[in-house]
């Protein structure tokens, strides 16, 4: 939703620009009706798209209704959540308030700029035509010299991100440095985890952390799409948008098992059959070895699953592998503070909560099978 308003703010400003350019060209009546268009169709589009990002977050993908009615085991997140709040409350809501002023003032400044542009088209007036540019003009400079939603977004995963992860695990950390990046694509392609082809991958977040056991695990929140094509041929396909996982256990079980969300592969030869009625319903397994797979998926790791896929609705898939267990959740993306909103958005950091616990839980869990198992 994002790209779309940026998109028809460009349309706006643009059109603008070419009616002002060939309006000697165009009688006065048709003019008027192309701007007339514009401006009773692009505009009230823009705005109700800017009020749709300000309300819905960026979590787009997640229900978010359902999990706040299945809110659970509140004790240990309302400490973690009262300790965030009262350490960094005061300075964020401060700078989520001068981001949101310059946010509105973008708004404003493209709808008069706009407007007055339409209305000296319109009355042949150059003074509103003149004004209507430059409001264009400084709201396209904007970008550059407002800087507090960048401080605002910073701030918020340097200090309240960071500070979280420690607090859910005291074993993780919230980690910047981009050369994270390269382990995890590489990680991500060998897990065969994604079956569609991709060449583009991005991402915004870090975790990472040792947990019982010495178990390594890292974590980021990732964009991977396949773009093909230039120019006006150029087409871009999402691929995959949320948090991928990787756990190093400290046992190989020397084959692959795939945990992926029910009936998106109806044809394949490795589908295995578990016993559980209601874990079919929401999975399906795939796997060369039956017995590795019925080792791993025991009683206790079938109903986890279960009981977090249809508590949340979040889906996600596991991959074990070698000496490796990789999961994905598909929840567009995480970690991002809201501008038109408390920046400590009660709803949204347990959102957070249970996805980084259930990883945690998860993941031990497994692994601890893994190493108690015969494989």
């Amino acid at each position: 939703m994002k790209y779309l308003i940026y998109v028809l703010c460009w349309i706006i400003i643009f059109s603008s620009i070419l009616l002002a350019i060939f309006s000697s060209y165009i009688s006065l009546n048709t003019l008027g009706i192309i701007i007339s268009l514009i401006a009773f169709v692009l505009v009230p589009i823009l705005l109700i798209s800017v009020v749709i990002v300000s309300f819905k977050g960026n979590n787009k993908k997640i229900n978010k209704k359902k999990i706040l009615v299945k809110m659970e085991n509140m004790d240990k997140f309302n400490k973690i959540y009262d300790k965030l709040y009262e350490s960094h409350i005061k300075g964020l809501e401060e700078l989520r308030m001068k981001a949101k002023s310059e946010e509105i003032i973008k708004i404003l400044l493209l709808v008069f700029g706009f407007l007055s542009c339409v209305i000296g088209e319109a009355s042949e007036k150059s003074g509103a035509l003149l004004i209507g540019y430059l409001a264009l003009f400084i709201y396209i400079c904007s970008f550059v010299f407002f800087k507090n939603k960048s401080k605002y977004k910073k701030k918020y995963k340097n200090e309240i991100i960071s500070s979280f992860v420690k607090l859910v695990n005291n074993n993780l950390n919230y980690v910047t440095l981009e050369g994270k990046s390269d382990s995890l694509q590489n990680e991500f392609i060998k897990s065969k985890i994604e079956t569609h082809s991709f060449n583009r991958y991005n991402y915004t977040d870090y975790i990472e952390g040792n947990l019982s056991d010495n178990i390594f695990i890292r974590m980021a929140d990732i964009d991977v799409k396949f773009v093909s094509g230039s120019g006006k041929n150029r087409s871009v396909q999402n691929i995959f948008e949320g948090i991928f996982a990787v756990t190093d256990t400290n046992k190989n079980i020397n084959g692959y098992v795939k945990i992926s969300r029910n009936n998106l592969i109806k044809d394949n030869d490795f589908r295995i059959n578990m016993d559980s009625e209601e874990f079919e319903k929401n999975f399906d397994v795939f796997s060369k070895d039956k017995i590795l797979a019925m080792q791993i998926l025991t009683a206790d790791v079938m109903e986890s699953l279960i009981k977090f896929k249809n508590k949340y609705d979040i889906d996600f898939e596991i991959v074990l592998m070698n000496n490796n267990i990789y999961l994905r959740f598909f929840v567009s993306n995480m970690f991002e503070p809201k501008i038109f909103g408390s920046s400590m958005d009660k709803e949204l950091i347990y959102i957070y909560y249970i996805i980084l616990d259930f990883i945690v839980e998860i993941t031990e869990k497994i692994n601890n099978l893994v190493i108690e198992t015969e494989i």
